[in-house]
C-alpha cells in the first residue's frame, strides 16, 4: 500500500505542475492586478461530484451571468447542461451514476418584508432517458435538501426525501396515506416520480436513518418548539435509543454506524463539539465518540451507507478513514498536493478515484481527479481562471489576544507580491455568528479582490463564531456591539506590533452579522476605523426581533430564540437592544458609512439598511446606499452582476476614504 501512494503522489505531483505549467501565463512583476470585476465573476467550476462508479462527473458551472448544473464523462464529452435561470444553486450530487439531483432556491414576494420567502425544489435529470422533471411538481411543495437515501430494489432505484406535500398534489401520483401540510419522509421512484409516504408522525419527525434496503433504521422527533428531542427505533416502535433537552436544534441521524446494526448520533449538548456518536440498535448502548476535540461530521461509504470515516472542520481542516488502507490513499492523495490547501470534495465507491479542491498561495483553486490505479492526476478546471497565479494573495492564520487573554486567531491575507510592512488594513468580520459560521485559509473572493488593490484583509475568528467549540460559540451569546466587537478590534494593534499594518489606516467591512460588526465598530465603537461598509447588516437589535416574531408568529419558535439568545435581549422589546443597535447610534458614527443591501433577502430585511440610512442622513453622517435589486441575503450565490456591483462600489469607498498608496 505505501508504494501504491508513494507512486500515486509522484505521479499527481508531476501533472499537477504539468496543469499549472498548462494555464496563462502569469503576469511580470509590476503589471497591472486582475480587474474588480474579474473576482465577481461567478465560479466556473464548483460543488464537484463523482459518480458511484468513478465514471461522471457533475458540477456547477457559470455562462455569463448565470448558474449552470453540467454532467460529463470523466475525460469525455459533455452529457448535458441544465441552465439555473438566475435562480440560486443549492447543489448537485448524482443519486446513482444514471441520475442526477439538482437542487435550485428562489424567492417569493408575498407582499413587504415578512412575506418573502425563499422557496426551494429539486430538479432530477435521469441519463437514460434524457429527461428533467422536478422532484414533486406542485406549488407550494418543498423538498429540504438531498436524499436522505437512495436505494436501488426489485429493478427500482428510490429517492428518500423530506418534504411537506399536500392532498391532491398535481402531477405527482401519491400511493399510501394522505398528508396534509405535514412535513415527513416520502420514497420516489427516480424513473417514474411515483411518491409513496413513507413516514409520518403527530411528534414532528425531523431526521431519519435509512439503510441500503429501504429501512428505516431510527427516526428522530422533536417537541416543545425544538426544545426536546427523542431517537426512537425503526419507523414506528416506540422504543427509545436516546433523549434530550437542548437550546437549539435536534440530532443529526446518519444511517449507518460502521456495521448495519447501528446508527451514528450527533447530539446537541454532548460535549464542547457535539461528536459523532455510535447507538447499537439491538441494545440501544451508545458508544464513544469517533473522534474528540473538533467538529466533525461522518463519511459514508457510497455504496452501503456504512460510515467510513470523519471530516473534521474547524482549525483541523482534514479528513480521516476507519479502514487503515482508506486512509493511506486519501494521506496519498494529499501528499500529491505539496505546500497547498487540499479539500476532500468526492470519491466513488472503491476509493480508487478522488475528486480534490487545491488552492494556496499561487493558485485562485482548482478541481483535481486523483485515479490511484493509473497513478494520475488530472486538472477538472479552475475555479477563478481569470485570476493568475501571480494575482493571488497569499492567506495564512494569524494568531493574536483578546485584551481579557483569551487566545484568537483569524485569517490574514496580504497584498499580492508587495512588502507586507505597514500596510493599509481591511478587518473583516464573517457573517452568522455560530451556526457553523467560522473562516479558514483559503481564496476568498471577496477578500482576494481587496488584497489585489493593496490592503492586508484580516478575517477574525471571535468569540461566537462556530465550528469552534460550544463554549466558545456560548462565550459570545448577548455580546453583539460587547466582547464579539473587542475581539475583532484587538487584531488591529497585534497586526501593528507585527509591522504588517498601519493602525491608523484601517477600514472594517462585513457582510449579515459581519455587517452588525461593521456599524457597531464606528458607533458603538470609536475611534478605529476610517471607513466602514456593511452588507445585509443588522442595524436595529429590536427591529429584527420584532421582524423575527412576525415571520414565525410564535414566540417560541427557535429562530426568534435564537435572535434573542444571540443578542442578549429578553424580548423584542426589552430596551437594551437601543444601546447596541447601530440605527439608534447614528448620531455617534465616527466614519463615512456604506450600506449595501438586496431588495430579495428574507434573513435580514431590506428595511434594516434603509432605516440605517435614514438615521445617518437624518444626524448629517456621511452615507451611500447601494441597492442589489435582485440580490438575497447570500451574495456569493447571487448573479454576476451582483457581485461585482458590491465589489466595485466596495472598493470605490475604500479607495475614497482610505487609500492603499
Amino acid at each position: 500500500m505505501r508504494l501504491t501512494t508513494i507512486l500515486a503522489g509522484a505521479a499527481a505531483s508531476a501533472l499537477i505542475a504539468q496543469a499549472a505549467a498548462a494555464q496563462s501565463v502569469s503576469p511580470a512583476a509590476g503589471d497591472k492586478p486582475a480587474p474588480v470585476e474579474a473576482y465577481g465573476r461567478l465560479e466556473a467550476m464548483s460543488d464537484v461530484h463523482l459518480s458511484q462508479d468513478g465514471k461522471r462527473i457533475a458540477y456547477i458551472g457559470a455562462v455569463g451571468d448565470d448558474h449552470v448544473f453540467v454532467i460529463q464523462e470523466v475525460g469525455g464529452p459533455i452529457l448535458q447542461t441544465v441552465t439555473a435561470n438566475h435562480r440560486k444553486v443549492l447543489f448537485i450530487t448524482f443519486a446513482d451514476p444514471d441520475h442526477v439531483l439538482m437542487g435550485i432556491r428562489g424567492t417569493q414576494h408575498m407582499g413587504g418584508d415578512e412575506d418573502t420567502y425563499e422557496l426551494s425544489a429539486i430538479i432530477l435529470y435521469n441519463l437514460k432517458t434524457h429527461t428533467g422533471a422536478q422532484v414533486f411538481p406542485r406549488a407550494g411543495v418543498v423538498v429540504d435538501g438531498q436524499p436522505a437515501a437512495v436505494i436501488h430494489k426489485d429493478g427500482h432505484t428510490y429517492g428518500y426525501f423530506f418534504g411537506k406535500l399536500t392532498a391532491g398534489a398535481n402531477g405527482v401520483q401519491i400511493s399510501g396515506p394522505r398528508s396534509t401540510d405535514e412535513t415527513a419522509l416520502y420514497k420516489t421512484d427516480l424513473d417514474s416520480l411515483v411518491t409513496t409516504l413513507e413516514l409520518k408522525s403527530e411528534n414532528h419527525v425531523a431526521d431519519v436513518a435509512v439503510g441500503p434496503d429501504g429501512a428505516v433504521a431510527a427516526r428522530v422527533e422533536e417537541s416543545d418548539h425544538g426544545k426536546s428531542w427523542r431517537v426512537l427505533k425503526g419507523a414506528d416502535a416506540s422504543e427509545v435509543l436516546a433523549s434530550g433537552r437542548s437550546v437549539f436544534g435536534f440530532p443529526d441521524l446518519v444511517a449507518y454506524g460502521r456495521t448495519t446494526g447501528s446508527v451514528i448520533i450527533k447530539q446537541p449538548e454532548d460535549g464542547d463539539f457535539d461528536p459523532p456518536r455510535e447507538i447499537d440498535l439491538a441494545s440501544g448502548k451508545m458508544g464513544p465518540p469517533l473522534v474528540q476535540g473538533a467538529d466533525a461530521s461522518v463519511l459514508q461509504d457510497r455504496a452501503s451507507y456504512l460510515t467510513v470515516g470523519y471530516r473534521v472542520g474547524g482549525f483541523a481542516q482534514d479528513a480521516y478513514f476507519l479502514d487503515p488502507a482508506i486512509d493511506a490513499k486519501w494521506q496519498g492523495v494529499r501528499a500529491a498536493f505539496k505546500d497547498e490547501r487540499v479539500a476532500l470534495v468526492s470519491y466513488d465507491a472503491g476509493f480508487d478515484r478522488w475528486v480534490v479542491e487545491v488552492d494556496g498561495p499561487h493558485d485562485s483553486g482548482r478541481y483535481f481527479l486523483v485515479d490511484l490505479k493509473t497513478a494520475k492526476a488530472t486538472q477538472l478546471g479552475a475555479i477563478y481562471p481569470q485570476i493568475k497565479p501571480d494575482q493571488v494573495g497569499p492567506f495564512s492564520w494569524f494568531d493574536y489576544t483578546a485584551r481579557d487573554g483569551t487566545k484568537l486567531r483569524g485569517v490574514l491575507t496580504l497584498p499580492p507580491g508587495r512588502d507586507p510592512k505597514n500596510l493599509p488594513l481591511v478587518m473583516m468580520p464573517h457573517g452568522g455568528p455560530g451556526n457553523g459560521t467560522y473562516d479558514s485559509p483559503h481564496f476568498d473572493w471577496w477578500a482576494q479582490a481587496m488584497a489585489s488593490r493593496g490592503y492586508a484583509v484580516f478575517q477574525p475568528d471571535f468569540r461566537g463564531s462556530g465550528g469552534l467549540g460550544q463554549s466558545f460559540e456560548r462565550a459570545g451569546w448577548g455580546q453583539w456591539g460587547r466582547i464579539m466587537e473587542t475581539d475583532v478590534s484587538d487584531a488591529i494593534p497585534a497586526l501593528a506590533a507585527k509591522g504588517i499594518v498601519d493602525p491608523a489606516r484601517v477600514c472594517i467591512v462585513g457582510w449579515s452579522y459581519g455587517g452588525y460588526a461593521t456599524l457597531a465598530g464606528v458607533t458603538v465603537q470609536h475611534g478605529l476605523y476610517k471607513c466602514a461598509i456593511a452588507g445585509g447588516a443588522v442595524s436595529d437589535l429590536n427591529g429584527m426581533m420584532w421582524w423575527s416574531q412576525d415571520r414565525s408568529e410564535n414566540k417560541l419558535d427557535p429562530q426568534v430564540r435564537y435572535w434573542s439568545q444571540a443578542m442578549g435581549l429578553k424580548s423584542a422589546g426589552d430596551p437594551a437592544g437601543a444601546d447596541y443597535s447601530p440605527a439608534k447610534l447614528a448620531d455617534r458614527a465616527d466614519a463615512p458609512i456604506m450600506l449595501i443591501h438586496g431588495k430579495d433577502d428574507t434573513v435580514v430585511p431590506f428595511s434594516q439598511s434603509e432605516e440605517m440610512a435614514k438615521a445617518l442622513r437624518a444626524a448629517g453622517k456621511t452615507v451611500d446606499l447601494v441597492v442589489l435589486p435582485t440580490s438575497d441575503h447570500w451574495i456569493g450565490n447571487g448573479s454576476q452582476a451582483n457581485r461585482t456591483a458590491m465589489l466595485t462600489a466596495s472598493v470605490d469607498w475604500l479607495e475614497k476614504y482610505n487609500p492603499s498608496n
